[in-house]
């Protein structure tokens, strides 16, 4: 059975002309008895955006990304924020804690897709006089979030943010935490942090980085590259481009290292690459092999894993020339005009 797919113009300047990246295929798709299916990625001619085009439809997204019983073993046995290990953990809550050091009191700050809260509990920790939010879809976590008595609303899918229904002008700061590239109208996610954003209030927004080393290095392998589920790939340019079409200036852009370690994930994936084409072929698909990649990803993770100094150097080369695996973007809200219909065109829920 065919997976049926969609064409869409690109999301950052409404083009329609596209050169092709690449052509990838997913396997373990289980999506409605089929075992594989390909796609394609291509590049905006006109803003150099790079995403997945066309996309499967919403309805069977919704299926992949309710293909996860190994959600529920990554939340109970390794959660992925208590990945971070000395020195990458206290860099990498810098990159959202140190804008928000002055007067905090009061500021509301939103976590987009908090997960199981372990991340909104550490910015509760280092800024106890600020009101803390969370919005995410998936049960196991929002489960675990609302455990650490965190304040968090429920939507029914990754990109629904709508669904909270958040005031106006309500918070003083939202992050964004590598899932905008997993959004399916990226356009109409910005829209909506804007308008929630209080005037010259503060967007983080961290995405995987096409212009890092690693995707240089790896190419059609890289790792973002591997699932559908990721529709879009950002550069600092793109996002950059994005932004500022809502109402947004964007005030910096940073290269962290010791990050996520996408150079191991990466060399895990060549690795692993044969062994699962061979399980899917054989139909042994869909969750073993969420599994399989989720146990793999999670020891790549452990400090003393044989390929974490590698990891390490390479991220910190990344960083050191503008190129690492993820880039983090400030913008701020404007407080010039207002947000109209027009504004969120192309960005319809």
């Amino acid at each position: 059975m065919d997976v049926p797919f969609e064409w869409t113009d690109c999301v950052v300047c409404g083009g329609a002309n596209f050169d092709l990246v690449l052509k990838k295929t997913y396997y373990g798709a289980a999506l409605r008895g089929v075992k594989k299916f390909d796609y394609t990625i291509v590049r905006c001619s006109q803003c150099g955006l790079v995403f997945v085009n066309p996309r499967i439809s919403i309805s069977n997204l919704r299926m992949l990304y309710g293909l996860y019983p190994d959600l529920r073993v990554v939340v109970d046995v390794f959660p992925p924020e208590k990945a971070f290990f000395g020195l990458a953990r206290r860099k990498y809550l810098s990159l959202y804690l140190d804008p928000l050091r002055e007067g905090t009191d009061g500021i509301r700050v939103l976590d987009v897709l908090c997960r199981d809260g372990s991340f909104l509990e550490e910015v509760r920790k280092a800024l106890p006089g600020a009101e803390v939010h969370g919005f995410e879809f998936r049960p196991p976590f929002i489960e675990r979030a609302r455990k650490r008595g965190l304040n968090i609303r429920v939507g029914s899918y990754i990109d629904a943010i709508q669904e909270a229904r958040y005031p106006g002008e309500y918070f003083d700061a939202v992050f964004v935490r590598h899932v905008l590239e997993h959004f399916y109208n990226p356009g109409a996610a910005v829209f909506e942090f804007s308008r929630i954003l209080k005037d010259n209030g503060l967007l983080i927004v961290e995405v995987p980085n096409l212009a890092s080393i690693n995707r240089i290095l790896f190419g059609k392998e890289w790792i973002v590259f591997s699932s559908p589920r990721q529709l879009f790939h950002f550069s600092p340019e793109t996002i950059s481009l994005l932004l500022t079409r809502y109402n947004l200036r964007v005030e910096g852009v940073r290269h962290p290292w010791l990050h996520y370690q996408l150079f191991d994930v990466c060399l895990a994936k060549l690795l692993v690459r044969p062994v699962l084409k061979v399980l899917a072929r054989s139909g042994g698909g869909g969750n073993f092999l969420n599994s399989l990649r989720v146990a793999r990803v999670t020891l790549s993770m452990f400090p003393l894993d044989p390929f974490s100094l590698v990891s390490a150097l390479v991220s910190l080369a990344g960083a050191a020339v503008g190129r690492s695996d993820v880039v983090v973007v400030y913008a701020r809200k404007n407080a010039t005009r207002t947000l109209g219909a027009s504004d969120s065109a192309g960005a319809t829920w």
